[in-house]
């Protein structure tokens, strides 16, 4: 069994797939909420089809940059999976590499990670990325994928193309599956975390 985990763009999702990557199940949440754990979301998904943890052989999941808390969350609780169950492949898959797959005819990919912090990825090599000041999106004109602050007015030169399905990315993503194979589960933050101690 797969699992496949997105919880950095607003709307998180959980998807649950069989060996013949058949989809079984599909939780979508908000992923800004408070009130979600991500334990208990797969927990649930687990308990719905009596699987227990050691019967998901792969998790796929996206692992930044991206805002602070869903990136660090989402990599704790994969490094302590990992730690229990060695037999488990866990494939991190960049941020850049999920919005090119979800947006596959943007000519730009953007990411805000809060008010503030913004990416900017490389569509040919979708790993590479740039942070930039909010003002300089004036600079941009075209056609955008990814996923804004809602307080953030955009240029009205630059359109939001329609996105695909999380279900379907993370089928284009099985095809790459070995490049996103690491042994070590490290979050990607793009910028130094901006908590205190």
């Amino acid at each position: 069994m797969f699992l496949c985990i997105q919880s950095l763009f607003g709307t998180g999702t959980l998807l649950l797939f069989d060996r013949t990557e058949k989809k079984k199940e599909e939780i979508v949440w908000d992923a800004s909420s408070l009130h979600v754990n991500l334990l208990s979301l797969i927990a649930s998904i687990l308990e719905k089809h009596s699987l227990q943890m050691t019967d998901i052989e792969e998790v796929f999941f996206v692992f930044g940059p991206g805002p602070f808390t869903a990136v660090r969350n989402i990599a704790v609780t994969m490094s302590v999976w990992k730690s229990q169950q060695k037999s488990l492949q866990v494939f991190q898959v960049p941020s850049g590499a999920f919005l090119k797959a979800e947006f596959p005819h943007a000519d730009y990919l953007f990411l805000s990670a809060g008010k503030m912090a913004f990416f900017r990825f490389d569509r040919e090599n979708p790993e590479k990325f740039e942070k930039f000041p909010v003002q300089n999106i004036e600079n941009f004109s075209g056609t955008y994928g990814g996923f804004f602050h809602e307080s953030l007015l955009l240029p009205k030169h630059l359109m939001r193309v329609p996105q695909i399905s999380a279900e379907q990315v993370f089928r284009t993503l099985f095809l790459e599956r070995k490049k996103f194979l690491l042994r070590d589960i490290l979050p990607e933050y793009g910028a130094e975390p901006n908590i205190s101690k």
